[in-house]
């Protein structure tokens, strides 16, 4: 039983040279704006309608979202926290409800408000049959079919850039050796001393990047992800002989695919080079809903990183949608091992995470919240984003129980993740989370 895990967000892998959620919608506009001016004007469009449902959101669950700093929000649309009408049904006066009408109608820039999964859910989740969660429903829930019948093939264009764009990204790793210092969290190659450091650590991580991957491999570190090159499995197997660090990632990789008996069938077949939206239509069924993630296979094969699909496989990733909880292998599987591992360990650090999902964090709260002598579950919470002084109130609106002595099982660190492993702070935190 390893008593410490690490849960890896975006944040974690910035300092490797990977953007940001949010600036990657800036990038992709100005991608496709070089690309081709027609679909630069349809998506400008498309976004131009999304903002005002994303600010929205923003407001009306902000006292859900852990991740929103209420100051900040407020201070956009210039009212107080004492304008808003109780449980958000309005506001206390005129003046306020004015500013916020003004500010939803603003012009300003996309990526202020909107990451690159709100894109992807504008483009894959176009459904003439379904808008439910969709921000695109009050523009097309009146001429639906009319929309979609005029754009579905420029639709389809746009859907195969951002794919062709966030693969393209992920690979521009410039230098994530830091996080090889990971590895300082195991007991073969850690600090010498009373700290109760695990044979192996878990990391849990929602990035599709190849980021530990690499780091690891360079500081002559041996990670595990389930899969061995070239295999395919129903099921991942962690139990690699020699493994310091079991990397858990729960919504898929960047050198990961799926496929189905016919597709590969089809594809030996000599079926393989159909282009995109022909391939998903012919070997997925149905409308478009973005990456396939249903198939009872999976292989690695990291040649293949830069390709959408091949040979009857197509990219194991999840994204674009809220519903993340899949029931499909191998999420699932990743998803129920990481309520077990949190049954078990005394320490979770969570890095770059910005909780924004919300089956995960039911799960970090329960935990949390069910302390006792025999389970002293303890929380490290690292990122950027926190101002000093606020970390705790971002620990109540989470749903942590922090009364009584429950305070010190809570540890916020304002830092980036490179930074915090350099520093040693976590460590730090660690040491004293395990005393």
């Amino acid at each position: 039983m390893s008593s410490i895990a690490f849960l890896l967000g975006a944040g974690a892998s910035v300092d490797a040279g990977l953007a940001t959620s949010n600036s990657l919608v800036d990038e992709f506009v100005d991608y496709i704006g070089v690309e081709d001016r027609q679909l630069s004007a349809l998506l400008s469009r498309l976004i131009d309608f999304a903002i005002p449902w994303k600010k929205n959101y923003l407001f009306f669950k902000h006292q859900q979202l852990a991740g929103i700093d209420d100051e900040w929000l407020f201070s956009q649309i210039g009212i107080r926290g004492s304008d808003v009408a109780p449980f958000n049904t309005g506001f206390t006066n005129q003046q306020a409800a004015d500013s916020f009408e003004r500010w939803l109608t603003s012009k300003g820039s996309a990526s202020r408000y909107l990451n690159i999964e709100d894109v992807a859910r504008i483009l894959f989740d176009l459904d003439e049959d379904e808008f439910i969660g969709n921000p695109l429903s009050i523009l097309v829930e009146d001429n639906a079919k009319t929309f979609l019948r005029n754009h579905k093939g420029e639709i389809f264009d746009l859907q195969t850039k951002l794919l062709s764009f966030i693969k393209e990204r992920l690979l521009r790793l410039s230098d994530p050796s830091y996080l090889a210092c990971l590895s300082s969290f195991i007991s073969s190659r850690g600090v010498q001393g009373p700290l109760e450091l695990p044979p192996v650590l878990p990391v849990f991580t929602f990035n599709y990047d190849l980021a530990v991957e690499t780091a690891c491999s360079k500081a002559g570190v041996s990670v595990t992800d389930g899969l061995t090159e070239g295999s395919a499995l129903s099921r991942l197997d962690f139990a690699t002989p020699g493994a310091q660090i079991l990397l858990y990632k729960l919504h898929g990789s960047l050198n990961w695919f799926t496929f189905q008996a016919d597709a590969l069938l089809i594809g030996k077949k000599g079926i393989k080079q159909l282009p995109y939206h022909q391939y998903r239509q012919k070997f997925m069924q149905g409308p478009p809903t973005g990456v396939y993630t249903g198939s009872d296979w999976i292989i690695k094969d990291s040649s293949k990183s830069s390709e959408f699909y091949s040979d009857g496989m197509i990219q194991a990733m999840v994204f674009g949608t809220d519903q993340k909880m899949q029931t499909s292998v191998p999420y699932f599987d990743l998803l129920r091992k990481f309520a077990e591992i949190l049954s078990q360990v005394r320490v979770l650090v969570t890095l770059g995470y910005g909780f924004g999902d919300t089956h995960i964090n039911r799960m970090i709260v329960s935990f949390f919240n069910q302390f006792t002598e025999s389970y002293p579950f303890r929380l490290v919470v690292v990122g950027p984003d926190f101002v000093p002084g606020q970390e705790y109130r971002m620990a109540r609106k989470l749903g942590l129980d922090l009364t009584g002595q429950n305070e010190s099982r809570f540890r916020a660190i304002p830092m980036k993740a490179k930074q915090a492993f350099q520093s040693g702070a976590i460590l730090e935190a660690v040491q004293e989370a395990l005393p």
